[in-house]
């Protein structure tokens, strides 16, 4: 393909680090990009790669795609909008020469077109022998003309510029020459000029890693793009995807193809028989005129014999029913006469049963009347009682009173007594006093100094006792200092011998733990065993507990499809629905249990009698007849079922038993059915051989002509002689294959219910392993963590041991410091004890001599105090008996008071028990008065009972007879009521008989309306038929004997001829749809081999290619060596082949390119990617640091293979390394001024 356009410039506005506007002009040759880490150099591939449709944010270097806004920096806001532009220029818009190359040749770029190799891959259809024009070199306008034709991109205009713009919103738009477009559209032009999402138009450094690591499946998409096959892989895509669905529809189309032939087929046996049907039914209609109108006339002469007896009953109900009035009359007068007897008995017992309450009432009376007298008296006593004991302390208290008043005037005169003494003694307590005072004075001085002497030698005594305690003290503590200091000692030696005891314990246990730990953690491994076999088991559970819902979705399903009727024929499935007004008892197939095997052969037997409705009797199948003819729902079969066994021959006379010279082997079909055959299905069973092969079929049937014989396959010799068989297929009655589906999938759930006991069983077992092995974890972790306890209890006794070693060892010289210091301090104390008492003895001397001069004033002081204490006491006594007197007086005064009080409360109680004595008295005498009126009245009231009684008894005799003859008219009534029902159900009888006979007469009339299109009248009307000697029996046996043969017919379509027209004209279109469907087929399949071999041919062509451009590459790169691509060897297909790359750099042998160095891996790489320029070119190509690994002398092989590229790819270069820089013809300097924001600093190279 020739470049079509030139990359000119880009625009960028706010994407990424790029805040403002900013512009890129790409010449031809060489453009890099350079600047420090972090500045934004890639920031300028990733616009490129965005505005041509990338719509993966990763490949972005982002998480969303909103990320691409400039996202502000420190000194500038966020923006809401990025928005970049390419600017294309068409070389091709006015020819003037500024495309420079191609892939085969050379162009001068002054004017002259360069020779057009054309490679349009994404032509349509494939196999155009145009995709490949190659015009012969020149560099005319006209091949520039041609190229423009084939590739479609005459209408491209001279500038093409593209523009992507993304909001903060996530919304998106593309702009093509300023106008909104589609990213579809967009691709499109981009592609159609060879600019697009090529694998290789944008490589870097984690490209070339990809490349290298890549599988050699992978790797193989590059070279299938440059090869120009990807187009072919989807169009084979289509083209199989078509002929998958060709196929699909073929078989559809098939299925329908072999339902159709098989509908025609069986209509075709349908119009036979409707032709027969039609002939019987003539017939029949005949022959059933000729028995209506013999069995209306019997009906009417029943009728009337049954309506002379209807009257005669009648007028023998009249005259019983007069008889039953007068006895029922006479009945209803003894009743009444009985009931008012028995009226006035009840209210003589009731008058009786007054006297008796009041008789009882009286009693009750009187009773309580004594009641009340025995209580009055008693209390009456009480009171008696009451009375005398508050006489006699009345008359006490008057004495008391009279006493106190006496005592009262004593008291008063010893009063007066006493105050003149009290008066006198106080005039000599005065005058003691005084002297009493001043010798006091004297006497306190005195004992002062005594006191301060008596101080001083407390003071001493104290400090004496205080040093001889401190002494006593110190002594203590030394005895105990010393006492610990043994202890400790002795201690000390325990904790030595307890320490080494534990260190040794520690040993021990230390080993008991690792055993432990280790049996834990075998337990832990059976138990994580013993769960997996578990999680195992459960899931093969959930698996059979999936398939038996399965199985039971199915099961449901095949019962829905049975309830409703489906399969059936219209006919049958509204008579199975009851809308016929029958009572249908299923279908023939519903009651026969068919072995495996044997379904076709029952099928090629019975044919259409399968779907026959099974009924009650003749005449709900007459109605189903009738409502089938009304309804236009076609012809069904009906099969009787009056509970009557199958109506076959005894074995000894029947005819159709199997003579004696057939094998034992071919026996009667009825015998392998099982079931309940009704009687017409079991005789055509009974009368059919089940043979092996047709062969022998028509040998039995020869022999014994009363036979049918069907083999297993279906093939079968009617009675007649005629042969129905071929292919088996055709069989396939779907009442038979539904039973034999659900029996089938019965006996499979049946075995997934099995299968899943056991696994519940196995799941049951391992949980109680589980369970076990759960017991024996947890001993074994408490083992683990009784031991863990018992190390960690011990390693704290030995710590705590070790410790108070250390505290002995510590306390054991401070010990020795304070037994020192105690010593001393005892010392101190016996000195400073030796001098206080020398001090003592003088204190103790002037002490006894202040001693004896206040017991000398002491004395004397006690004595005026005695004498004083005298006169006082003698004071006091006299005062002490004037209070007395005085509160003696009080006292009395007290006692008189509440005396005077007790004596009015004493009359008071005396007056009101005088007066409760006088009212008990009267109320005993009121209660005796009326005690002997009620007596009177219970002695009047006993002789009224007995009168009344004795009438109650005399009127009873005269009740028991009247009851005696009520009982003999009841039971007249009785047996006339029962002789009147008799002649009551004669008569319904009758006329039951009389309605039955009207029905049959009314179901005849239908009969003759419906199904022989005549009227009960006309049968009246019309002559009787000619006696030929036959009567009813033998008539019916006729029109039975060809309603069977009507039934043998089956169901018949009355519509076949019409339906048979219809499938067939459906069979032929369906044919031609067929053989369109395989030519569609074949013609799909060619299309595929010329794609594959199309693509075959390109990509070995584009492979050699490639490979010549690879070795060239790899020479100029390494400087010498040898690279090969080769196919992988599994894979035969070229079209499926992955690609192995294998270099050998100079002084190395030839090896996979996974095992060269960084740098050669590098090369290695680039010249792979070169490679495919070579051979497709891209119009322009971003090579984002590629140099990298690359030292100086590679970088220079680098920068001579791009002067070579030059030519025909524009190449934007982005990279930190000075060689790569001074192949440049133009230098982008990117830098950030700005934190955050990136800026271009443009430089050309002249």
């Amino acid at each position: 393909m020739p470049r079509i356009l030139r990359l000119d410039r880009m625009e960028i506005l706010g994407f990424k680090s790029f805040y403002g506007r900013t512009r890129f002009d790409f010449p031809d040759g060489i453009t890099a990009v350079v600047g420090p880490n972090g500045c934004g150099k890639s920031n300028i591939g990733d616009a490129i790669s965005w505005v041509l449709g990338e719509q993966k944010a990763s490949s972005l270097r982002s998480d969303r795609m909103e990320d691409v806004i400039f996202n502000g920096s420190e000194g500038r806001r966020p923006l809401g909008m990025a928005e970049v532009s390419l600017h294309f220029k068409n070389l091709l818009a006015d020819g003037n020469g500024h495309a420079n190359g191609n892939g085969h040749g050379a162009g001068n770029g002054h004017g002259a077109a360069p020779e057009v190799t054309v490679a349009a891959d994404r032509e349509v259809p494939i196999p155009e022998a145009a995709e490949s024009a190659r015009p012969a070199a020149g560099g005319a306008l006209e091949s520039q003309a041609a190229a423009l034709r084939i590739t479609g991109i005459e209408e491209i205009p001279e500038e093409v510029v593209v523009t992507r713009r993304i909001y903060r919103s996530g919304e998106s738009e593309y702009v093509l020459n300023g106008q909104r477009c589609r990213l579809k559209d967009i691709q499109d032009l981009l592609a159609r000029t060879d600019i697009g999402s090529r694998l290789y138009s944008t490589i870097e450094q984690g490209k070339i890693d990809q490349v290298l690591a890549a599988r050699p499946k992978d790797r193989r998409a590059m070279f299938e793009e440059a090869a120009g096959i990807l187009g072919y892989r989807s169009k084979r895509r289509q083209a199989e995807l078509k002929l998958e669905a060709a196929q699909a529809n073929l078989l559809r189309i098939n299925d329908i193809v072999i339902e159709v032939e098989k509908q025609i087929n069986a209509l075709r046996r349908q119009a036979a028989k409707a032709r027969r049907y039609q002939k019987l039914v003539d017939d029949l209609r005949e022959r059933r005129l000729v028995l209506a109108r013999q069995r209306l006339a019997a009906s009417d002469e029943e009728r009337q014999r049954t309506g002379e007896a209807i009257e005669a009953l009648r007028a023998e109900e009249v005259a019983a029913a007069a008889a039953l009035v007068a006895d029922e009359a006479d009945l209803e007068r003894l009743r009444l006469q009985l009931e008012a007897g028995e009226a006035a008995a009840r209210g003589r017992r009731e008058e009786i049963h007054a006297f008796d309450l009041e008789i009882d009432r009286i009693q009750e009376r009187l009773r309580a009347g004594r009641e009340q007298v025995r209580d009055l008296e008693s209390r009456l006593a009480e009171g008696e009682r009451e009375l005398t004991a508050l006489r006699s302390r009345f008359a006490e208290q008057e004495t008391r009173l009279a006493e106190a008043i006496r005592e009262i005037a004593d008291v008063e005169e010893r009063l007066r007594s006493a105050a003149s003494s009290a008066v006198a003694v106080s005039a000599d307590d005065g005058e003691r006093a005084a002297a009493i005072e001043l010798l006091d004075a004297d006497l306190d001085k005195t004992r002062a100094g005594l006191l301060e002497r008596i101080e001083r030698h407390a003071a001493m005594m104290s400090h004496s006792a205080s040093l001889e305690e401190q002494a006593r003290a110190a002594r203590a503590s030394l005895l105990k200092i010393e006492r610990e200091m043994e202890e400790l000692r002795a201690s000390r030696g325990r904790l030595g011998a307890e320490v080494e005891g534990l260190e040794r314990e520690a040993a021990a246990g230390r080993g008991r733990a690792e055993e432990t730990a280790a049996r834990h953690e075998a337990v832990t491994a059976a138990e994580r065993e013993a769960a997996g076999r578990m999680t195992a088991v459960e899931r093969r559970a959930e698996e059979l507990k999936g398939r038996a819902a399965v199985l039971a979705e199915r099961r449901a399903a095949l019962a829905e499809m049975e309830r409703q009727r489906a399969g059936f024929s219209e006919g049958v499935g509204d008579l199975l629905k009851g809308t016929a007004g029958i009572e249908p008892r299923g279908v023939v197939g519903d009651r026969l249990d068919v072995p495996p095997g044997l379904e076709k052969a029952v099928e090629a037997t019975l044919q259409d009698l399968l779907e026959a409705v099974v009924v009650g009797g003749a005449e709900e199948a007459a109605r189903g007849v009738a409502y089938l003819r009304a309804s236009g729902r076609g012809r069904v079969s009906f099969v009787a079922d009056e509970g009557a066994p199958a109506r076959d021959e005894s074995p000894g006379t029947s005819s159709c038993d199997p003579p004696a010279d057939v094998p034992a082997v071919h026996c009667r079909l009825s015998e392998r059915i099982g079931g309940a055959p009704l009687g017409p299905i079991s005789r055509i069973l009974a009368r059919t051989l089940l043979v092996d092969s047709l062969e022998q079929a028509h040998g039995l049937h020869d022999a014994h002509p009363a036979f049918a014989c069907v083999t297993p396959q279906g093939d079968i010799v009617h009675f007649d002689g005629s042969v129905t068989g071929g292919d088996g297929r055709a069989l396939s009655h779907w009442l038979l294959q539904r039973r034999v589906e659900r029996e089938e999938i019965d006996r499979r759930m049946s075995e997934v219910a099995a299968a899943r006991e056991e696994a519940e069983g196995t799941l049951l077992r391992l949980r109680e392993e589980r369970v076990t092995a759960q017991e024996r974890l947890t001993s074994a972790a408490t083992e683990v963590q009784v031991e863990s306890r018992v190390a960690f209890e011990r390693a704290l006794r030995l710590q705590q041991g070790r410790e108070e070693l250390d505290r002995i060892d510590r306390a054991l010289p401070l010990l020795v410091g304070e037994q020192a210091r105690l010593q001393r301090d005892i010392a101190s104390c016996v000195a400073g004890m030796a001098g206080r008492a020398m001090d003592l003895e003088v204190l103790e001397a002037e002490r006894r001599t202040s001693e004896e001069s206040i017991a000398a004033r002491s004395a004397e002081l006690a004595r005026l105090r005695a004498d004083l204490e005298l006169a006082r006491r003698a004071s006091a006594e006299t005062r002490a008996a004037l209070a007395a007197a005085e509160q003696r007086h009080t006292s009395l005064l007290r006692e008189r008071d509440g005396l005077d009080e007790a004596i009015r409360d004493l009359a008071s109680s005396m007056a009101r028990r005088t007066r409760e004595r006088d009212e008990w008295t009267a109320r005993i005498a009121q209660i005796g008065e009326q005690d002997g009126g009620l007596e009177q009245q219970r002695q009047a009231a006993l002789n009224a009972r007995a009168e009344a009684a004795a009438r109650d008894e005399a009127a009873h005799a005269g009740l028991a007879y009247e009851r005696s003859l009520l009982h003999a008219r009841e039971q007249a009534v009785k047996q006339g009521r029962v002789a009147q029902v008799a002649l009551r159900e004669r008569h319904q009888q009758h006329e039951l008989h009389r309605a039955r006979i009207d029905a049959d007469l009314e179901h005849m009339g239908r009969t003759c309306r419906d199904e022989l299109a005549t009227s009960i009248e006309a049968l009246r009307a019309s002559p009787p038929p000619p006696d030929d000697g036959s009567g009813l029996q033998e008539r019916e046996s006729e029109v039975q004997r060809i309603r069977a043969d009507i039934d043998a017919i089956g169901p018949v379509n009355l519509m076949a001829v019409e339906q048979q027209k219809d499938l067939e004209e459906r069979f032929s279109f369906l044919t031609a749809q067929k053989n369109d469907l395989e030519q569609a087929i074949a013609s799909l399949r060619e299309t595929i081999r010329t794609i594959n071999r199309e693509a075959r041919e390109r990509f070995r062509s584009a492979f050699e290619a490639i490979q010549e451009h690879f070795q060239e590459s790899f020479r100029t790169l390494f400087g010498g060596g040898r690279a090969e691509l080769r196919l992988s060897e599994e894979d035969e297909d070229v079209l499926e082949a992955g690609i192995e790359v294998a270099a050998q750099p100079p002084g190395k042998r030839l090896q996979k390119i996974g095992l060269l160095s960084g740098g050669e891996k590098a090369l290695t790489a680039v010249a792979l990617l070169v490679s495919l320029f070579r051979y497709r070119p891209s119009p322009f190509c971003i090579l984002d640091e590629v140099d990298a690994p690359l030292d100086e002398a590679n970088v220079e092989r680098f920068t001579r293979l791009l002067q070579e590229l030059r030519s025909d790819t524009q190449l934007i270069l982005i990279t930190h390394n000075r060689k790569s820089m001074e192949a440049a013809d133009l230098l982008y300097g990117v830098t950030m001024e700005e934190p955050g924001v990136s800026k271009i600093l443009p430089l050309r190279f002249e």
